[in-house]
């Protein structure tokens, strides 16, 4: 299996660094699974405007200790 790179691949391995779960993220961050998902996916198609997805993704590098302008 290949190895993704991606920023959500990033995100979703600090999360689990951490020690936190999907379903705690969203709860914390008030965002949607499937969008979570989307993300750590990097599921561009299914992801909202830019705008939004930007201060989301944002939202979510802080909360699990990265730095959201990297």
């Amino acid at each position: 299996m290949a190895q993704r790179n991606s920023y959500g691949e990033a995100l979703r391995q600090a999360r689990i660094r951490r020690g936190m779960d999907i379903h705690s993220v969203s709860r914390r961050l008030r965002i949607r699974l499937d969008i979570l998902h989307a993300i750590e996916e990097a599921n561009f198609p299914q992801l909202p405007p830019s705008g939004y997805t930007r201060n989301m993704i944002t939202a979510y590098a802080r909360l699990v200790g990265l730095d959201p302008l990297a």
